[in-house]
């Protein structure tokens, strides 16, 4: 869990050259196929419940990524829930598509909660469409709560990105590297192919990367 929490933590601050010559690699490496089409038969529910505590810690999923990505430069507040120990309360987010920092307060207050969700950087329904409708539950489970594949950002990017993949949807150019390293590394995890559009925009997107 502790690498994959670095990862998350670093993957909302500029990339490395190192990091983006490691994506190339691995986006030069994957399956290529057509492009799917959407798939009616996918449903949320294939992928568990949402926020679950999938390490048993007490924990829920949202807990732990929110944790893990807050700015420990800035202050912030935790409290313990139950046996959780990492219950966010407030804190300072850089959002992984604009690089913009995002203030929160007061987390317990629903409307501030709405303010900080969480995107599947590789969307459910994309993951669906090229290939976890063959997935156990449990391998669906384990993505759906992968905090490599969990970013905060701002409620309306969330929603304009949606199940977009990167041939439909481009972030804010300050986080377009950082959003093509970390969609590549969840598809090179999970070993999920791309599509030649999909594939032509990410290598755009790497292009804008530092070196």
């Amino acid at each position: 869990m502790l690498v994959t929490l670095l990862l998350v933590a670093g993957g909302c601050r500029p990339t490395s050259p190192a990091l983006a010559t490691s994506a190339q690699e691995k986006l030069d490496q994957l399956e290529v196929i057509d492009r799917p089409t959407a798939d009616p038969s996918y449903r949320r529910a294939a992928f568990g419940s949402a926020w679950a505590d999938v390490d048993d810690d007490g924990c829920n999923t949202r807990d732990q990524t929110l944790f893990a990505t807050v700015d420990k430069s800035h202050p912030y507040e935790v409290r313990r829930q139950g046996r959780c120990r990492t219950d966010m309360v407030a804190g300072t987010w850089i959002d992984l598509y604009t690089q913009r920092e995002m203030v929160l307060t007061n987390l317990k207050d629903p409307a501030q909660a709405q303010r900080l969700p969480l995107d599947h950087v590789l969307s459910l329904a994309g993951a669906w469409r090229y290939g976890a409708r063959n997935w156990t539950d449990k391998q669906r489970r384990r993505f759906a709560n992968d905090p490599l594949n969990l970013a905060p950002t701002t409620t309306k990017l969330n929603s304009d990105k949606s199940d977009h993949d990167p041939a439909d949807w481009t972030a804010p150019r300050p986080g377009r590297c950082g959003y093509a390293t970390r969609y590549i590394a969840v598809k090179a995890r999970y070993q999920l192919p791309v599509d030649q559009r999909e594939r032509d925009a990410l290598d755009r997107l790497l292009d804008v990367c530092p070196g």
